[in-house]
Protein backbone atom coordinates (compact mmCIF):
# COMPACT_ATOMS: atom_id res chain seq x y z
CA UNK A 1 0.00 0.00 0.00
CA UNK A 2 2.74 2.45 0.89
CA UNK A 3 4.57 1.80 -2.37
CA UNK A 4 1.52 2.61 -4.50
CA UNK A 5 0.81 5.73 -2.46
CA UNK A 6 4.41 6.97 -2.71
CA UNK A 7 4.48 6.42 -6.47
CA UNK A 8 1.34 8.57 -6.78
CA UNK A 9 2.97 11.28 -4.63
CA UNK A 10 6.05 11.23 -6.86
CA UNK A 11 3.85 11.66 -9.94
CA UNK A 12 2.49 14.81 -8.27
CA UNK A 13 6.14 15.94 -7.86
CA UNK A 14 5.94 15.73 -4.06
CA UNK A 15 9.22 15.29 -2.21
CA UNK A 16 8.72 12.11 -0.16
CA UNK A 17 11.07 10.19 2.14
CA UNK A 18 10.19 6.58 2.91
CA UNK A 19 11.47 5.00 6.11
CA UNK A 20 10.78 1.42 7.12
CA UNK A 21 10.98 0.83 10.88
CA UNK A 22 12.24 -2.20 12.74
CA UNK A 23 14.14 -3.27 15.81
CA UNK A 24 17.49 -4.16 14.25
CA UNK A 25 20.20 -1.60 14.84
CA UNK A 26 21.39 -1.75 11.24
CA UNK A 27 20.46 0.77 8.56
CA UNK A 28 20.28 0.18 4.85
CA UNK A 29 18.93 1.96 1.80
CA UNK A 30 17.35 0.04 -1.03
CA UNK A 31 15.33 0.78 -4.14
CA UNK A 32 11.92 -0.81 -4.60
CA UNK A 33 10.61 -0.21 -8.12
CA UNK A 34 11.94 3.34 -8.25
CA UNK A 35 11.13 4.22 -4.64
CA UNK A 36 14.12 4.75 -2.34
CA UNK A 37 13.53 3.20 1.09
CA UNK A 38 15.56 3.74 4.24
CA UNK A 39 15.26 0.72 6.53
CA UNK A 40 16.32 1.46 10.10
CA UNK A 41 15.42 1.16 13.78
CA UNK A 42 12.83 3.15 15.68
CA UNK A 43 15.67 4.79 17.62
CA UNK A 44 17.25 5.97 14.37
CA UNK A 45 13.91 7.27 13.15
CA UNK A 46 13.73 9.39 16.29
CA UNK A 47 17.17 10.82 15.46
CA UNK A 48 16.21 11.51 11.85
CA UNK A 49 13.00 13.29 12.86
CA UNK A 50 14.91 15.30 15.45
CA UNK A 51 17.41 16.49 12.84
CA UNK A 52 15.09 16.97 9.84
CA UNK A 53 11.87 18.97 10.01
CA UNK A 54 8.88 17.69 8.05
CA UNK A 55 5.63 19.52 7.32
CA UNK A 56 3.75 16.21 7.24
CA UNK A 57 4.44 12.70 8.44
CA UNK A 58 2.32 9.77 7.30
CA UNK A 59 2.67 6.66 9.45
CA UNK A 60 1.51 3.38 8.00
CA UNK A 61 0.46 0.93 10.73
CA UNK A 62 0.91 3.21 13.73
CA UNK A 63 1.94 1.33 16.87
CA UNK A 64 3.29 1.95 20.37
CA UNK A 65 6.87 2.10 19.06
CA UNK A 66 6.02 5.02 16.79
CA UNK A 67 4.19 6.63 19.71
CA UNK A 68 7.41 6.49 21.75
CA UNK A 69 9.35 8.01 18.86
CA UNK A 70 6.91 10.91 18.54
CA UNK A 71 6.72 11.49 22.31
CA UNK A 72 10.32 12.72 22.36
CA UNK A 73 10.03 15.17 19.46
CA UNK A 74 8.79 18.70 19.01
CA UNK A 75 6.27 18.09 16.25
CA UNK A 76 3.93 20.94 17.10
CA UNK A 77 4.32 22.36 13.56
CA UNK A 78 3.99 18.95 11.87
CA UNK A 79 0.78 17.31 10.70
CA UNK A 80 0.69 13.62 11.56
CA UNK A 81 -1.41 11.27 9.44
CA UNK A 82 -2.05 7.72 10.61
CA UNK A 83 -2.88 5.27 7.87
CA UNK A 84 -4.01 1.70 8.44
CA UNK A 85 -6.11 -0.12 5.86
CA UNK A 86 -7.51 -2.65 8.36
CA UNK A 87 -7.61 -1.11 11.84
CA UNK A 88 -10.12 -3.69 13.04
CA UNK A 89 -7.54 -6.43 12.43
CA UNK A 90 -5.68 -5.30 15.53
CA UNK A 91 -8.75 -5.97 17.69
CA UNK A 92 -9.89 -9.16 15.98
CA UNK A 93 -6.56 -10.86 16.60
CA UNK A 94 -6.41 -9.77 20.24
CA UNK A 95 -7.43 -12.41 22.79
CA UNK A 96 -9.08 -9.67 24.85
CA UNK A 97 -11.67 -9.19 22.09
CA UNK A 98 -12.33 -12.84 21.22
Amino acid sequence: FVHTRVKAYKELKWNVDVISAGFEDSTKIYDYEGVKVLQTSYANIRTILHEKKYDKILIHFFNEHFAHVLDFLNISDTRIYLYSPLPSAFFISSARFL
